[in-house]
């Protein structure tokens, strides 16, 4: 899981050893993996973002339960903005041509 630079302040001291340890997530061990930078700004407010591996199970079977997911991802060094954004409007339509119920519009 990456954590929010609030939650590693907060709640792990700024330990810059957290990196590695295995933590507890609603009863699911998890490994930290990364540290969010301070400047970090996603529109909704979050201190833990897990792999989607994690809720498998709800993502297979009740698919009604995913409006509160979020994906978050980094554009590879050198991809062009334009590029990156084609990609995810190419992966958008073909979502919305696989779930044309679950269109927000």
């Amino acid at each position: 899981m990456v954590i929010s630079h609030r939650l590693w302040l907060s709640r792990f001291g700024g330990d810059p050893q957290i990196v590695g340890r295995a933590v507890t997530v609603n009863d699911k061990r998890c490994t930290v993996i990364g540290v969010l930078l301070s400047r970090f700004w996603f529109y909704i407010s979050a201190d833990v973002f897990l792999p989607i591996g994690l809720v498998r199970e709800m993502w297979t079977t009740e698919r009604e339960l995913r409006s509160g997911m979020y994906v978050v991802g980094r554009v590879k060094r050198g991809v062009p903005r334009e590029q990156a954004d084609a990609d995810m409007n190419a992966v958008a339509r073909a979502l919305a041509t696989a779930y044309p119920d679950d269109r927000p519009y």
